[in-house]
């Protein structure tokens, strides 16, 4: 075990103790030394009114420690005056806003140090962290006495507080044996004592990679027979089985979900010990992800973000919505079509690759999905720490691992599209990238895709593969860093030798921990930050009807009902006609989403035919209408109009704005009218 101390920086919340010597400055700066000073300064009580009156001293930042055992507060105390019977003090803390004493104790002519240990934050009933400390308030509550002789003190000198912390990590294992995997509240038992190690991976080896599902192994000591499944007098009989859920957790400082999963098989094995043989069972883990990929989808989605598409995935098999951290997402998913007998985790997986982001299980169990900027912004986008060779083992890599100068990706309707880096392909020879069936919703954003994955894959560096960090060589700093840090967690790495000094995320995180020999180890696999960056070129997309908003008088070219067919397959021979020569007729028309971005303009453009008729073409924004033509004829032919600004702000379009964007186009004459085709070109410059 190891110790800090704390002493008095300043005046906490409390200075209700009447009296201090010497008068001048601030009572915590009387209590504050590391040598007792005895009478030299100190505070004191002399009311005489049997009533108890309160002190509590601010402490400075404690820094980080492992895992917190107990603080212990001392106060060294004394009475001034003889024949006192009813002099006395308690030890107080404050945590959470709430005051908490130790036992009253008498004093004596004498100074003694009297103290009082707290094993578990009181306000929290858990173990003491970092946080707790660093908001922590130490004091001395000071009674004396109403009965005579009259001149009496309480007196306190010094007052501190020892935090004992272990510097090796504390495991915290639980299993739910009596509920459901995703049961909404499990029922755990702590296995702690039982655990001999651990083992887990999960992540990816690098950035190209998907995510699989995490794995663990647990051995624990089998000495009672718990864990035999037919042991009819074991604690966790009937329930130990497989599919059960198991979390594990380190408390150092803090407490650490460190693996959450579910039992997959369970073996029995016998370790040597001293020539005897000692029974263990031998427990291994899967996470959510394998449950997934058993979990068959017979249902259809519609059109949605790809965040919301996975969030409806989860729904469909079940699992808790309390444990999701899922991203809204940057690219919108086709309807899927009634699916048949489709494997939730590919159809997840798929999604999470049409958006170029990930889903995994977290530490603790939530399903997390990071879309495609997700690393882009806070935190992310700054180094949590560095690492170089002082507590590291960096793997330094030049390979074809990651090198690709062909791209080429299909999306499901859409045609292939492909980017190449012919100087590449020259200098290393051909190597092709290919995938095909993404759920995105256009050519386009399967286009900044392919240029995308060129930018960053078309050649080969020198690059940071993994870290292998044994964190006991410097605990206090590198145990909260194993443990506090995650997938996309930005860190600084520095290897001298192979000139790296730049930013990686974390991909993949691989731990062993055998509580026999105490040894800790944690590897990351790690890829380039810098290749994140990426700016798109300027884009022109054309927007055609995707839907008829509403429709007035109007039928197609054989009289049947009008769809937003008929207005988007740039074909005369199909059209929408007004259904009688004596009605007004309408349509207005949606267009599909573009991708997010800045945009420069938006044209529209209108083929109709008119000609002795009143039209008005134009566009609707939050349902007011706004005509670039006005009530005029107009003779069969392709109209347009450029809107540099919003009609309806007079500012430059948000992305948010071209996506409410509707076209119209109204007649009011007795004429006949025809639409042919409308649609809208946007240029912008798409946002990563």
């Amino acid at each position: 075990m190891a110790t800090i101390i704390l002493r008095p920086n300043a005046a906490g919340d409390e200075t209700n103790i009447t009296e201090q010597y010497p008068v001048s400055d601030s009572h915590y700066d009387k209590v504050d030394e590391v040598i007792a000073d005895e009478d030299a300064t100190f505070v004191y009580e002399s009311t005489g009114d049997d009533n108890y009156y309160r002190d509590l001293y601010n402490l400075p930042i404690c820094g980080p420690v492992g895992a917190i055992e107990n603080i212990t507060v001392y106060a060294r105390c004394r009475t001034y005056g003889a024949g006192a019977t009813r002099v006395s003090m308690k030890i107080s803390i404050q945590t959470g806003g709430t005051v908490y004493e130790g036992a009253e104790e008498t004093l004596t002519s004498s100074y003694a140090n009297y103290s009082k240990t707290w094993a578990l934050n009181p306000k929290t009933g858990i173990a003491w962290v970092e946080s707790d400390i660093d908001a922590l308030q130490i004091g001395i509550s000071l009674r004396n006495a109403v009965e005579p002789p009259s001149a009496l003190s309480s007196l306190c000198t010094q007052i501190w507080v020892v935090i004992t912390y272990s510097e090796t990590p504390v495991m915290i294992t639980r299993i739910a044996f009596e509920t459901d995997p995703f049961a909404d509240t499990p029922i755990w038992d702590d296995v702690s004592d039982d655990v001999i190690s651990f083992s887990f991976a999960r992540g990816r080896q690098h950035e190209l990679d998907r995510f699989e599902a995490g794995v663990a192994t647990l051995l624990l000591k089998n000495d009672n027979g718990d864990y035999w499944p037919l042991n009819t007098v074991g604690e966790y009989y009937p329930n130990v089985d497989i599919g059960k859920k198991v979390n594990i957790r380190v408390r150092y400082n803090e407490v650490y979900d460190r693996y959450t999963g579910f039992i997959e098989s369970m073996t029995p094995i016998w370790l040597s010990d001293r020539g005897g043989l000692v029974p263990v069972m031998q427990i291994n883990c899967a996470d959510a992800v394998t449950i997934f990929s058993r979990t068959r989808l017979n249902t259809s989605y519609g059109q949605q973000l790809s965040g919301a598409r996975i969030g409806a995935v989860l729904n469909t098999v079940g699992f808790p919505s309390a444990d999701r951290q899922l991203d809204d997402g940057q690219f919108t998913m086709i309807a899927s079509g009634t699916l048949e007998n489709v494997l939730a985790q590919e159809h997840i997986f798929k999604v999470a690759e049409s958006e170029l982001g990930l889903f995994y299980i977290a530490p603790d169990g939530d399903a997390v999905f990071e879309d495609k900027s997700h690393r882009t912004v806070s935190p992310h986008d700054v180094s949590q720490a560095t690492f170089n060779d002082s507590f590291a083992d960096i793997i330094l890599s030049l390979d074809d691992t990651l090198l690709f100068n062909e791209i080429r990706l299909t999306r499901q309707g859409g045609a292939e599209q492909v980017a190449t880096d012919s100087t590449s392909k020259e200098k290393y020879g051909w190597r092709s990238l290919v995938r095909s069936g993404l759920y995105v919703i256009s050519d386009l954003i399967t286009k900044l895709c392919v240029y995308y994955l060129l930018a960053r894959y078309g050649s080969p560096a020198m690059r940071a593969e993994s870290i292998t960090i044994e964190p006991q060589s410097n605990p206090n700093v590198l145990f909260p860093q194993v443990l506090g840090f995650g997938i996309s967690t930005r860190i600084t790495v520095q290897k001298a030798e192979g000139s790296i000094d730049a930013d990686y995320f974390i991909e993949g995180i691989d731990e062993d921990y055998d509580l026999r020999d105490g040894r800790w180890t944690t590897r990351w696999q790690i890829s380039d930050a810098d290749r994140y960056l990426y700016e798109p070129e300027a884009q022109v997309e054309t927007l055609r009807p995707d839907s008829i908003v509403t429709k007035l008088n109007m039928h197609d070219q054989a009289g049947g009902a009008l769809t937003y067919d008929e207005l988007a397959d740039g074909l005369d021979a199909t059209y929408g006609k007004k259904e009688t020569s004596t009605s007004a007729c309408s349509v207005i028309c949606s267009l599909p989403n573009i991708v997010k971005g800045t945009v420069e303009k938006v044209t529209v453009y209108w083929r109709v035919s008119g000609a002795n008729g009143y039209m008005s073409l134009g566009v609707r924004l939050n349902s007011v209408n706004y005509f670039a033509y006005d009530t005029v004829s107009l003779p069969l032919g392709t109209y347009s109009h450029e809107y540099l600004l919003n009609p309806a702000t007079g500012l430059a379009w948000t992305w948010e704005e071209v996506d409410e964007l509707q076209l119209i186009v109204i007649d009011v004459s007795t004429y006949d009218v025809y639409i042919y085709d409308v649609w809208a070109i946007v240029n912008f410059t798409p946002s990563w």
